[in-house]
C-alpha cells in the first residue's frame, strides 16, 4: 500500500514503514573522480569537491595546534586587531576565550571570506572548514561576487545541496578530502567518507560566527565580502564601519575604549592584512598615529604570536588566487625602493593631486601598511609583482601572453587596494571628529576625482612599443571606411561630417588627412567666413599616423573593431608614441593595414608619413593663423568633470574681452576619429557657453519650442525620472533643461542624416537592448544607455554652472563647484541612482552608480607595456 503526504511516498510493508527521500536536486548529477583509484561520487555544482583547509604548510606562523586557526596573530604597535587564516569551530571558541583573557569585553569579528566554506564535523566532536575547489585548481578557491547577506544564502544553498548528494547512496555518504598527513604523499589528496544526514552535521560559516554571539552578546559578528587582491566595494566600506558607528564610544577621541578586531580569511595573510590596515587607520584616528609622518621609519618591536615567540620574517609576495605565501626572505616593506615604486605609480599621483594633502596621509597609510605586513606587505605585493611584470618579456607563447596579462591584472588590483587605504585614511580625517556622520559611500561619491583615478588604472598603455605593429599583435586600420562620411562634406573639404553649429563659430569633423586640414583651415579663414583665427581640437587618445594622404589608427588585432585607447595620456604623451610608430614604419619597406575590417589586409609602401602634430606643423608653415591643440578624452561617450574644465579653458583662453564673444575672432573645430560621439559632445560644451556669453536666441525660453508628436515623446525629450529629479533639485532647473535641449537641437539640425542626437539617443539604445541576441550584447547596451544619460545629466549640470558662475568670471572650475556646490544639491546623489524608472520593473541596478559605469569602459586587450 501506498500513502503520500507533502515531504514523500510512504510505503506500508510487512508491517513496517519505509519513508522515501524525494531529491530537490533540479540539475543534472555529475560525478567525478579525484584522480586515478579514487572513488567517483557526485560533484557540488556538476565541478567541485570538498576540500580540508587547515594545511599546516600554510600555517607559518605555527599556530594551529594551539588555536586550531593558522597564522593567528596581531598586528604590530598598539592597536587590538587581530587576524588569522580559517579556524574551525573549536578554534573560534579558543581565539574569543583568548582576546577575553586579554581584557578585551568588546569583539568585533570580521568574516573577509566571499567563497562557500562548510564545516564538517570531526571525529572528536569539532567542526573542520572545507571550501570548494576544482580537480586541476585545488588551491584556488571558488569565488563568487556576492553581498554579505547573498554570501550567506549561497553559503545555505551549497550545504543543501551537499545533503541533498549525500543522501542519493542509500548510506548517505559524502566525501571530504584534504592534504595529506604523511609526509612523502606527494599531492595525492586523502579521503574521507562521511555519514551526512541533518543540518547539524554541516555547519556554514554563519551559524559557526554568530552563534558565540548568543554566548556572549559583546561579540559582534559580521561577513565583509572582500575581494582577493583588490578594494572593497563601498558598501563593504560602510558595513565595516557600521558597528563602531552604532557604538559612539569607539569613536571618542575622549574615551580609551576600543574592541578587539578580528579578520578571518582562508590564511591569515591577503584579505586579513587588508582589514588589519583598516582596523589599525581607525584606531590611530582615535588614539593617535604613533609616529605620524614618518611613513613608518621606527618600527615597533616584533609582535608575538600565541605562544609568545616572536614572529618569523615572512615572504610579502603577491598571494595570486590562492592566499599562499612562500616563505623565503623579502624585503621589509618599509624598504625604501618599495616605497619609491608606489610613490612613482601613475594612479598614486594622480590620487595626490585629488586629495588635500595628500603625501601626508599617503605616508600614515605607508605606516600603518607596515604595522600590518607580519605575513603579506602590501608595498611588496606591488613592487614584486610589478618587476615580473616589467621582466617578463614577450613572446609568441599564448600561456606566457596570458601570464603577463593576469600580472598586469594582479598589479592594477594591488595598485587599487594601495589607493584605496589613502582614500579611507582621507576619509577618516574628513569624518572621524564627525563621527563618521556621512558613509564612506557618500563621502566618495562628493569625490569624483577619488572615483575617476581608482576606475582607470589601465594607465601603461603609452609605455607599449611601437613594434607591435610591425610584429601584428597590433595592425593599422584605415579612419575612413564605407558609410562613414554621412553628411557627405568629402566632396566640399575632403574631410568626413563636417559641420557647424548653427549661429556659432563652432565646428565638428572626423579626422583629416593633410588635404583636408589645409581646406577646412582655408575655408575658415576666407574673407567669406571672416574668422581671424582657426583653432583645431584634436579630441583622440588613440594612436594616428598618417602616411600617403590618409590617416590610420591603431587596434589590437585579437579585438578589431575599436582603437587601442591610451588612457590618462596628454597631448605630449600621445605625440611621443605617435613620434615612436612614425620612426619604426620608416624602418620598415611596407606595412601591413586594414583599409576596410571586413576585406583582406593590404601591404603598403609609405612614401611620405605623418603625425597629427606633424600636419600641424606643416599646415602652419602656409597658415599662420592656425592654431592646434590635442586634447585626448578619455572616453567616446562622456566627459569627466575636469574635461568640461579643459575645453572651457581653451576657449577662454582664446575669447578674453566680453565683444570677442560676438565678433568672429575664432573658430573652434573639433575632431574625433569619426566626428560623432566626442566631437559632438566637445561642440555641445562649447555651444553652452558661446550661447550664455551672447545670449540665447529664439526657442530656448518657454513656450518656444517645437511641438513633437511621436510615441514616448516624454522618453525622447529627456524627460526620464532620474533626470526630472536633477532637474527639480537645480536653481531655474526647467530653464536649464530647455537650453540644453536648444543647444542639441541646434546642433542636430546640421547633422541630421547621421540619427545621432544626443538626448534622444538614450532612449534609442535602450529600445535596442530588447532586440539583443545575447546576454553580453544586451549589457553593453544597458550601460551604454546610462552612459548617455549620465552625459546628458552632466550637460544640465554643466549649463548651470555657467549659468551660475559667469559673473564671478569662472573664477570656480566646474569640477570644483560640483563639489562645493551641486554635491550639495544631491547632484551626485542622482548620478549614482541612474536606472530607467517607469520602462523596467523593477529597475535594473548593475550599473546604477558611476563607478560601475566607469570601471567597465576599458576594452579588454593585451598588454605589452610596462607598468607605470
Amino acid at each position: 500500500m501506498v500513502r503520500t503526504n507533502k515531504v514523500a511516498p510512504v510505503i506500508i510493508k510487512d508491517c513496517r514503514e519505509e519513508f522515501q527521500h524525494i531529491s530537490d536536486l533540479k540539475d543534472i548529477v555529475i560525478y567525478g573522480s579525484m584522480g586515478d583509484n579514487m572513488p567517483e561520487h557526485p560533484l557540488v555544482k556538476g565541478n567541485y569537491f570538498l576540500v580540508g583547509e587547515q594545511n599546516p604548510k600554510v600555517d607559518a606562523l605555527r599556530t594551529l595546534k594551539e588555536v586550531k586557526a593558522p597564522n593567528f596573530h596581531k598586528a604590530q604597535g598598539k592597536a587590538p586587531v587581530y587576524a588569522s587564516g580559517q579556524p574551525s569551530v573549536d578554534g573560534v571558541k579558543r581565539i574569543m576565550g583568548k582576546l577575553r583573557e586579554e581584557g578585551h569585553q568588546d569583539v568585533f569579528v570580521f568574516n573577509l571570506r566571499q567563497e562557500p566554506v562548510l564545516f564538517l564535523k570531526g571525529d572528536d566532536g569539532d567542526f573542520l572548514p572545507h571550501s570548494l575547489r576544482e580537480q586541476d585548481k585545488l588551491r584556488r578557491l571558488f569565488l563568487v561576487n556576492f553581498s554579505a547577506l547573498e554570501a550567506d544564502e549561497h553559503e545555505a544553498a551549497i550545504r543543501k545541496e551537499v545533503l541533498d548528494l549525500a543522501a542519493l547512496s542509500d548510506e548517505k555518504w559524502f566525501y571530504f578530502y584534504s592534504e595529506p598527513s604523511t609526509p612523502g604523499s606527494g599531492h595525492v589528496m586523502e579521503y574521507q567518507q562521511k555519514v551526512l544526514t541533518v543540518e547539524d552535521d554541516l555547519l556554514t560559516a554563519t551559524e559557526v560566527y554568530c552563534r558565540n554571539s548568543f554566548a556572549k552578546p559583546r561579540i559582534r559578528t559580521r561577513r565583509l565580502c572582500l575581494p582577493q587582491n583588490s578594494a572593497p566595494s563601498t558598501e563593504t566600506v560602510d558595513n565595516f564601519l557600521a558597528p563602531f558607528k552604532e557604538n559612539p564610544r569607539f569613536l571618542s577621541s575622549s574615551v580609551p575604549d576600543f574592541p578587539a578586531v578580528y579578520f578571518v580569511c582562508g590564511t591569515g595573510q591577503g584579505r586579513s592584512t587588508l582589514g588589519k590596515a583598516m582596523g589599525c587607520l581607525l584606531y590611530a584616528h582615535k588614539m593617535g598615529f604613533l609616529d605620524e609622518g614618518s611613513g613608518g621609519s621606527n618600527r615597533s618591536p616584533p609582535s608575538r604570536n600565541s605562544s609568545g615567540r616572536s614572529t618569523p620574517e615572512i615572504s610579502r609576495s603577491g598571494s595570486g588566487q590562492t592566499e599562499h605565501h612562500n616563505t623565503k626572505k623579502s624585503n621589509w616593506p618599509g624598504n625604501s625602493d618599495q616605497k619609491g615604486a608606489l610613490r612613482d605609480l601613475k594612479a598614486v599621483q594622480l590620487l595626490m593631486e585629488e586629495i588635500d594633502n595628500g603625501w601626508k596621509i599617503k605616508k600614515e597609510v605607508d605606516w600603518v601598511v607596515e604595522q600590518c605586513s607580519t605575513l603579506c606587505g602590501l608595498s611588496a605585493c606591488v613592487a614584486d609583482t610589478k618587476v615580473k611584470l616589467d621582466s617578463f618579456p614577450i613572446s609568441n607563447n599564448i600561456e606566457a601572453d596570458h601570464y603577463r596579462d593576469h600580472l598586469y591584472q594582479l598589479c592594477q588590483e594591488y595598485t587599487e587596494r594601495y589607493l584605496f587605504l589613502i582614500a579611507f585614511n582621507a576619509y577618516l580625517h574628513d569624518q572621524f571628529q564627525q563621527g563618521l556622520a556621512l558613509s564612506y559611500s557618500q563621502w566618495l561619491e562628493r569625490h569624483p576625482g577619488i572615483v575617476c583615478v581608482m576606475c582607470n588604472l589601465d594607465l601603461s598603455k603609452k609605455t607599449e612599443p611601437a613594434s607591435l605593429v610591425t610584429s601584428g599583435r597590433r595592425c593599422l586600420v584605415s579612419d575612413s571606411y564605407i558609410g562613414l562620411d554621412v553628411l557627405g562634406s568629402m566632396r566640399d573639404v575632403q574631410v568626413a561630417n563636417f559641420r557647424r553649429v548653427m549661429g556659432l563659430p563652432v565646428y565638428g569633423m572626423a579626422q583629416p588627412a593633410r588635404d583636408g586640414l589645409s581646406r577646412v583651415v582655408n575655408y575658415l579663414l576666407s574673407k567669406k567666413q571672416g574668422y581671424g583665427e582657426a583653432v583645431v581640437v584634436n579630441l583622440r587618445n588613440d594612436i594616428v599616423i598618417e602616411f600617403d594622404e590618409a590617416t590610420y589608427h591603431v587596434e589590437d588585432s585579437s579585438n578589431l573593431g575599436e582603437p587601442v585607447s591610451v588612457y590618462g595620456a596628454s597631448g605630449r604623451d600621445m605625440e611621443a608614441s605617435e613620434q615612436a610608430l612614425l620612426k619604426e614604419i620608416k624602418g620598415k619597406k611596407s606595412v601591413t593595414v586594414h583599409e576596410e575590417l571586413g576585406d583582406p589586409t593590404v601591404s603598403k609602401t609609405p612614401v611620405s608619413t605623418f603625425t597629427p602634430d606633424d600636419l600641424w606643423q606643416q599646415q602652419r608653415l602656409q597658415t599662420l593663423d592656425m592654431c592646434y591643440r590635442r586634447l585626448p578624452i578619455n572616453y567616446d561617450h562622456g566627459f569627466q568633470e575636469k574635461e568640461f574644465g579643459v575645453i572651457q579653458q581653451l576657449m577662454l583662453g582664446y575669447m578674453k574681452t566680453e565683444s570677442s564673444w560676438k565678433d568672429n575672432q575664432a573658430a573652434f573645430v573639433f575632431h574625433c576619429r569619426t566626428g560623432k560621439s566626442r566631437t559632438s559632445l566637445a561642440m555641445a560644451a562649447a555651444s553652452i557657453v558661446f550661447f550664455h556669453m551672447r545670449g540665447f536666441p529664439y526657442g530656448a525660453k518657454p513656450g518656444e519650442q517645437e511641438l513633437v508628436s511621436c510615441p514616448n515623446r516624454s522618453y525622447t525629450l529627456g524627460e526620464f525620472v532620474v533626470v526630472m529629479r536633477l532637474v527639480r533639485r537645480l536653481p531655474d532647473g526647467y530653464q536649464r533643461k530647455r537650453e540644453v535641449d536648444f543647444v542639441l537641437d541646434r546642433l542636430f539640425e546640421t547633422m541630421s542624416p547621421m540619427h545621432f542626437h544626443l538626448r534622444e539617443v538614450i532612449f534609442v539604445t535602450y529600445n535596442k537592448i530588447k532586440s539583443a541576441n545575447c546576454e553580453s550584447i544586451r549589457e553593453r547596451r544597458r550601460r551604454q544607455s546610462l552612459d548617455f544619460m549620465e552625459r546628458y545629466i552632466y550637460l544640465i549640470l554643466y549649463n548651470t554652472y555657467i549659468a551660475e558662475e559667469k559673473h564671478t568670471n569662472f573664477t570656480r572650475s566646474f569640477s570644483h563647484w560640483m563639489k562645493e556646490v551641486a554635491s550639495e544639491a544631491g547632484a551626485y546623489d542622482v548620478l549614482d541612482n541612474l536606472d530607467f524608472t517607469g520602462l523596467e520593473n523593477p529597475p535594473f541596478t548593475h550599473y546604477r552608480t558611476r563607478r560601475q559605469r566607469w570601471v567597465d569602459r576599458h576594452a579588454d586587450v593585451p598588454f605589452y607595456g610596462q607598468y607605470v
